[in-house]
């Protein structure tokens, strides 16, 4: 460490130990208690129903594209190209029954 790092890390040491120092403890009583409570049954601003929607719409999002997905690879198994597909699909099928 340089000379400016450790008089930065000294002032800064000492400005903390300052704060400790002036910082006030917390008055314990009935009044912080029912400040804790009012918290804690405060309304949640994701109570409204927010997240829920979020999550159908990226379902719904994730729905549309399986679908798209499907047509187009049902599509393209159908015409000459896609008779490669085709093939590799059904090695795939007999390989598959090897595991059992």
């Amino acid at each position: 460490m340089t000379r400016q790092d450790d008089d930065a890390f000294n002032r800064l040491e000492r400005v903390l130990a300052e704060a400790y120092q002036l910082r006030s403890e917390p008055v314990l009583g009935p009044e912080l208690a029912g400040d804790v409570m009012r918290d804690i049954h405060a309304p949640s601003p994701v109570r409204n129903g927010a997240i829920e929607r979020s999550v159908w719409q990226v379902a719904l999002v994730a729905a549309g594209f399986a679908a798209v997905f499907t047509a187009t690879a049902l599509w393209y198994a159908g015409t000459e190209e896609g008779a490669g597909a085709t093939l590799v699909a059904e090695e795939f099928d007999e390989v598959s029954g090897l595991g059992d």
